[in-house]
C-alpha cells in the first residue's frame, strides 16, 4: 500500500544484485501482461515462472530454480467446505486465474481424487477471486500464492512445480549473469530459497498475532 516493493521476488533480486550490480526498475502489471512484455522485450526479467514447452520457446531460463510452488485450494475461515465436500457434492464453484497453470493442475488433481462435477470461474487477479469468495459467490479459490491464514483456511495443497526467473530471449548476457549469481547464492547458502519462502510464510502467520504497526517493522527490518 505504501508503494514500496517487497516480497520473495524483491528479496531474491536484491540478493542477485550483490553478484551482478544490477539496478532495477520495477513494473507493476498483471501477470499475463508481464509475460507479454517479457516476450516483447519491454522488460528483461520476470520472477516466479513455471517452465513449459511453450515458454521454453519464448524465454530463457537459468539452471537453478527459485523453489517449488504449490497450488492452494482454500476457502474462508468460517466455511464448512472441506476436501470431502469436493468428493461428495456436485456443482461447487471455484474461482481461478484465467489462462494459468492452475486450471490444468486442478483438473488433474480433481481426477486423481474423484471430485464431483464442479464449476471453475476465471478471474483476472487474486483480489477479485478472494472478493468473490468473501461475497459467497464461489465456494473456494485456487491460487499459486499462499493465502493469508488469518482470513482463509487451506483445504489442500497440490501439484508441486519448480519455478524460476525467466529472461528475455535476446538478453543472453543477463542469462549468464543470473546463472552466475544463482550458482553463487546456492553454493554459499543452499537454504537461501527455503529461508526466504519461510520468511514470507511466517509473515502471513504473524498477521494473526502482531499489530499492523509491528508488522511494518517485521516487513522492513
Amino acid at each position: 500500500d505504501s508503494g514500496t516493493p517487497f516480497g520473495f521476488n524483491y528479496d531474491y533480486l536484491h540478493e542477485i544484485s550483490e553478484y551482478t550490480d544490477w539496478k532495477y526498475n520495477f513494473i507493476l502489471d498483471s501477470f499475463d501482461n508481464c509475460v507479454e512484455m517479457l516476450e516483447n522485450g519491454k522488460i528483461d526479467v520476470l520472477g516466479c515462472i513455471i517452465k513449459s514447452d511453450e515458454r521454453l520457446l519464448k524465454f530463457n531460463f537459468p539452471d537453478f530454480p527459485l523453489g517449488t510452488a504449490y497450488r492452494y485450494l482454500y476457502t474462508t475461515k468460517d466455511s464448512s467446505v472441506s476436501l470431502q465436500n469436493f468428493k461428495n457434492q456436485e456443482n461447487l464453484k471455484i474461482s481461478v486465474l484465467d489462462n494459468s497453470f492452475n486450471v490444468a493442475a486442478y483438473y488433474e488433481f480433481a481426477k486423481e481424487n474423484n471430485f464431483g462435477n464442479h464449476t471453475l470461474i476465471g478471474c483476472d487477479n487474486t483480489y477479485i477471486m478472494e472478493k468473490m469468495l468473501n461475497d459467497n459467490y464461489v465456494d473456494a479459490v485456487i491460487s499459486g500464492t499462499l493465502p493469508d491464514k488469518a482470513s482463509f483456511k487451506i483445504i489442500s495443497e497440490f501439484s508441486p512445480q519448480q519455478f524460476y526467473f525467466a529472461v528475455n530471449k535476446e538478453r543472453t548476457d543477463l542469462l549468464e549473469e543470473i546463472n552466475y549469481a544463482l550458482f553463487s547464492i546456492n553454493f554459499e547458502n543452499p537454504n537461501f530459497s527455503n529461508e526466504l519462502a519461510q520468511k514470507y510464510e511466517l509473515l502471513v502467520k504473524a498477521s494473526e498475532i502482531y499489530t499492523e504497526k509491528e508488522l511494518e517493522i517485521i516487513k522492513f527490518s
